[in-house]
């Protein structure tokens, strides 16, 4: 997700993953669009599966050390 500025990107990022987070102990990629504090986001399809794809096998790395 990109704004018009890479240091207004990383603010509303971070302040959208923490406002995700408090809302129910989880994030969800669709909490984190709704609370991106902007108008306007761009959202690079290609990123955005690779990113997926990355927390999916993070997901299976702790479900295994935990025992989930």
């Amino acid at each position: 997700m990109y704004t018009s500025s890479p240091r207004a990107d990383r603010q509303a990022l971070g302040a959208a993953l923490v406002l995700s987070a408090s809302q129910n102990g989880q994030v969800s990629l669709i909490e984190i669009i709704k609370n991106y504090s902007t108008d306007e986001i761009e959202v690079d399809g290609n990123r955005l599966e690779s990113a997926y794809r990355q927390l999916l096998r993070l997901q299976t790395s702790l479900q295994d050390l935990f025992g989930v």
